[in-house]
């Protein structure tokens, strides 16, 4: 805008023009110096070469618009084109420091991954001096043959069949063939042999397994329980799998119940007797109850300890007395005769043996009869079945006989 100074009233008097007041600024404002001001102001008799053609006539103040102006606005605030241009540095800043730690975790991923190849070769460089010191450490483990001494008796086997099977099995920790996380004690006896406190004649089974034979099946129960407990204590799961395969043929003919203990899964041959359990029975009362799931061809007694062959026929048995599903009775105490006409074992039937070793007898228990017979001298008896066929047994727990059967089944007369 233009500032503008008033003439004086002419009081009838010719004064000569003032031109030290011409100025048209506030009081207080400099209007040259000031760079808020958009104004100048001269005297009429100023210089001459700034004043246009556009002059105040009245030669006493004339204004001149500046034609500089501020990027700011009269607040002091950015204009959106000095605002945009601050964003935009900043975000090539930020760009340019995400970019800088990308390439300084590239550069370090490499270098891990050199480290890494070094050490890998390094490995492989020291392969052969860490086998000279196994070596230096388990002499055993690079001879042709070892010495073992395992439960007083002493074998001699190729290292090869001990490492051949399972590995790492028992013996490569023992003959350090196999770095684990743990190290299996040895022993030595007088004449400097590892010796390994368990049982010989399943260590020869052991041995029979790792050269590959697969006869296990044919085992007596007590070899064959035994033979179980060996095979985990040397870590050979590929033996327990065959073991197991053997226990679930057997299943085929016992359904699953406490006490039944077959003494050859061979149970489908011409003949043949299986043993119930391990413990014979020596004094006491005893009794076992059998559920017949299928009776195609079964039968029921008891054999002493004078058996010491079960493929034959159970009443050919020395001292024995077997039950047939046809009804016919056998006994061999104290000799040998049969019954014939006795109360037939059908599918569905349970069939209890009693034996009382204080008053030497056994009793057998089916549907509503009752058969008696005398031991004689046997003893150490044992309870045993005969199954041919597609028969099926179940020994039945002594909670349910008692829950589902008559008091005859489980109590003795007095």
């Amino acid at each position: 805008m233009a500032a503008s100074v008033a003439a004086p009233e002419n009081d009838g008097v010719d004064h000569a023009p003032d031109h030290s007041s011409a100025s048209a600024t506030p009081a207080g404002r400099d209007s040259v110096s000031d760079p808020h001001s958009a104004t100048s102001s001269f005297a009429d008799g100023g210089e001459e070469d700034n004043i246009n053609d556009d002059s105040d006539p009245s030669g006493l103040v004339r204004t001149i618009t500046s034609p500089m102006f501020s990027s700011s606005d009269a607040a002091g605030h950015m204009t959106d084109e000095e605002t945009a241009a601050r964003v935009l540095q900043q975000s090539r800043g930020a760009a340019q420091s995400i970019q800088a730690q990308v390439e300084s975790c590239v550069s370090r991923f490499k270098l891990m991954e050199t480290r890494l190849d070094t050490l890998l070769k390094e490995r492989q460089d020291a392969k052969p001096k860490l086998e000279e010191v196994a070596q230096s450490r388990h002499l055993e483990r690079y001879m042709e043959v070892v010495s073992l001494n395992v439960g007083g008796e002493r074998f001699t086997v190729p290292l090869s069949t001990l490492l051949s099977k399972d590995a790492p099995n028992y013996f490569h920790i023992l003959l350090g063939a196999e770095e684990t996380g743990w190290v299996a004690p040895v022993f030595k006896d007088e004449h400097d042999t590892i010796f390994i406190d368990r049982d010989p004649s399943c260590f020869k089974y052991i041995v029979d397994y790792l050269r590959g034979y697969h006869y296990f099946n044919l085992l007596k129960e007590d070899s064959l329980r035994r033979l179980k407990v060996d095979a985990a204590y040397y870590q050979l799961p590929g033996l327990l799998a065959m073991l197991g395969d053997v226990d679930r043929d057997a299943e085929l003919q016992f359904s699953p119940g406490p006490g039944v203990s077959p003494e050859r899964n061979r149970l489908r041959v011409v003949y043949g007797v299986a043993v119930v359990g391990d413990v014979s029975l020596v004094t006491g009362r005893h009794t076992i109850t059998y559920e017949v799931k299928v009776a195609d061809y079964v039968g029921f007694g008891l054999i002493s300890e004078s058996c010491v062959n079960t493929d034959q026929e159970f009443h050919k048995i020395p001292d024995c007395c077997v039950y047939y599903m046809s009804g016919v009775f056998y006994t061999n105490y104290p000799y040998h005769r049969k019954e014939e006409n006795l109360e037939r074992i059908e599918n569905g039937d349970f069939v209890t043996v009693k034996v009382d070793l204080e008053k030497g007898y056994v009793e057998y228990v089916l549907k509503n009869s009752r058969k008696m017979v005398s031991l004689g001298r046997a003893r150490r008896l044992r309870f045993a079945t005969t199954m041919k066929l597609a028969s099926r047994v179940r020994i039945v727990p002594p909670e349910e006989v008692r829950r589902r059967l008559s008091p005859i089944h489980y109590s003795f007369e007095e």
